[in-house]
């Protein structure tokens, strides 16, 4: 089916891995696009990522189911675009639909990456895993396996195959660096930066809780928020994290998506500790004074966009290690990395490292000025600049 233009409805199917950090990115562009007047769905056949969909009012459309997107089959996903046919694809990180679009393509493929995802990025931690396998070339030989099962041309670099028409970069210039030629590299592409796409809302701070931050407040603590994603990487660290700050300045509140994790925290019965499961994030972080997080991209965004420094925790991907060191050189928070525990985690060195981050005048200043970066791009430019950007392709 093909579209004149922005005022006809366009047929949209989104698609991202089963995880919150890629779905959101995804549901918040096609929510925006449904309020538009587009008719917008999901492919997947993952039943938490069905539900979540739906709750916001977007459909599904059965795609590969799971166990088979991991034997790499993406050819399976050709029949679903031949026969629901969008007019865009909007994709974070499905790398089995990604490699499908090479084999039928929409009028507009939207690719949703952050920087390291391009060609001619450039890594700040040399020493750490080669997460995405693309210096020893093993997503090279897995990409190339699956386009040549799939009757298709190979390809020099695997990600060339994430690329789109339009490329959405779910940040901001100062956080999500492009390399000088990238549109070299990209010629058939335009990028649009929407700083970080999130759905406002969600679970609200719950009364007891508010309740707690006003009191503290009111008798002039420091407030702590720790968040550490929502997987269960970390789930040791939260205890860690808590006996350091047991007796110090500070109270401290933690967002703990894991309910055995949570009990085991409430055990403790700190007075100066509230744990939180999954909440508005971005409402408690406007209530505390500084947060301690691993730097997950989402999570690095909506802290500035909370107007709050970062005090960022070692998580052994080079991503993330390198979003800490942007934090740093813009002078929004410190990153306690791999040889800041080079002994273990010391209760007062981490104790001390938030009260002197706290008292740093030019931190201060950095995440004053990068608060208003991002709230432009949130509030003013950023959905406005992709709107104006998809118009373009589908004109």
């Amino acid at each position: 089916m093909d579209r004149s233009g922005p005022t006809s409805p366009w047929k949209v199917l989104c698609s991202a891995a089963a995880a919150l950090g890629h779905l959101i990115p995804v549901i918040s562009l096609g929510r925006r696009l449904r309020e538009a007047g587009h008719e917008v769905s999901l492919l997947t056949r993952d039943d938490g990522m069905v539900r979540f969909a739906q709750e916001h009012l977007i459909s599904n459309v059965a795609g590969t189911p799971e166990s088979i997107t991991g034997a790499w089959q993406p050819v399976l996903d050709v029949p679903v675009l031949e026969s629901h046919h969008p007019d865009i694809t909007i994709t974070d990180w499905d790398l089995s639909l990604w490699i499908a679009l090479r084999a039928w393509r929409p009028k507009c493929r939207v690719s949703i990456l952050r920087c390291e995802q391009f060609l001619g990025y450039r890594r700040r931690n040399l020493f750490l895993t080669d997460k995405f396998g693309l210096s020893n070339g093993r997503s090279n030989r897995a990409f190339n396996a699956a386009l040549e099962k799939s009757g298709l041309s190979t390809v020099e670099d695997s990600r060339e195959v994430l690329a789109g028409d339009l490329m959405v970069i779910p940040g901001v210039p100062q956080l999500d660096p492009l390399h000088e030629r990238a549109q070299e590299f990209y010629p058939g592409s335009e990028f649009v930066y929407t700083g970080p796409l999130f759905i406002p809302g969600g679970a609200q701070v719950s009364a007891p809780l508010s309740d707690w931050l006003t009191q503290k407040r009111e008798e002039s603590t420091p407030i702590i928020l720790v968040t550490l994603g929502t997987t269960s990487w970390a789930n040791w660290l939260y205890k860690e994290l808590a006996n350091c700050f047991a007796g110090s300045e500070f109270a401290v509140v933690m967002i703990v998506p894991h309910e055995s994790v949570r009990r085991d925290l409430e055990a403790m019965n700190f007075p100066w500790l509230r744990v939180s499961e999954l909440t508005d994030f971005v409402q408690l972080a406007r209530r505390v004074d500084l947060v301690v997080h691993h730097c997950g991209h989402a999570t690095m965004q909506l802290t500035l966009l909370a107007g709050k420094p970062s005090l960022t925790l070692p998580s052994g991907d080079y991503d993330r290690e390198d979003n800490a060191l942007r934090l740093e050189d813009l002078d929004c928070g410190r990153h306690l990395g791999h040889d800041f525990f080079r002994k273990g985690i010391r209760d007062a060195g981490v104790e001390r490292a938030a009260s002197e981050l706290l008292q740093r005048r030019e931190i201060s200043r950095g995440v004053a000025y990068m608060s208003k970066v991002v709230d432009e791009y949130v509030t003013t430019r950023g959905y406005a600049d992709f709107e104006r950007a998809l118009a373009r392709q589908m004109a």
